[in-house]
């Protein structure tokens, strides 16, 4: 697959915030608001070491000896494992390995010029970190915050989802019973 394989523009949405403040259960109560909305979603997370393969393991080896690209491939679930720029932004991931979703979420990359949510708790004791920057479009807290973009109680999952759908995503598909990008949705045996 090549870097410009996806001309669709699928949505990339991030969810940023300090350690600690509920990015991933963030992301995670958006997944199952959207896809219960039937939008097929995919994400994307952030982390600054990560490696599913196993010194010792077939892929392990494959890799060692100088593979390029390594796939793990089971019955319902493939694995790709591939050497990339460090500098890889979340859109071109989403570009290159992403073609059938109707919306990335991505957790993490609070330095991207990509549109994100903001999340905020009040216990962690920072401020915000992207308030003067033009890419964010919400603020999801557990407190009061003065901010230009829209703020959403940190439990107001379903008031994001609809942020998101409107701002993000095409309703009127969806409600014709296909997904945001006019395919069919349906869960894969």
């Amino acid at each position: 697959m090549t870097l410009d394989s996806n001309q669709e523009g699928i949505p990339v949405l991030a969810v940023v915030g300090y350690s600690g403040s509920g990015k991933t259960t963030l992301v995670v109560k958006l997944v199952e608001a959207l896809t219960q909305r039937g939008y097929r979603i995919g994400t994307i997370k952030h982390a600054h070491t990560f490696s599913i393969e196993r010194e010792g393991k077939d892929t392990w080896r494959h890799r060692k000896a100088g593979a390029h690209v390594s796939i793990a491939s089971t019955q319902g679930e493939v694995v790709i494992v591939r050497k990339v720029s460090p500098n890889l932004q979340p859109e071109e991931i989403a570009r290159s390995y992403i073609e059938d979703a109707d919306l990335v979420l991505v957790e993490g990359y609070k330095r991207s010029k990509i549109p994100k949510i903001e999340v905020h708790r009040h216990e962690v004791g920072e401020g915000l970190f992207c308030q003067d920057d033009e890419s964010l479009v919400a603020v999801a807290s557990d407190t009061e915050l003065s901010v230009e973009v829209p703020r959403f109680h940190l439990d107001n999952d379903q008031g994001i989802a609809d942020f998101i759908e409107q701002k993000f995503l095409n309703s009127k598909s969806r409600a014709s019973g296909q997904g945001a990008r006019g395919s069919r949705t349906s869960s894969v045996p």
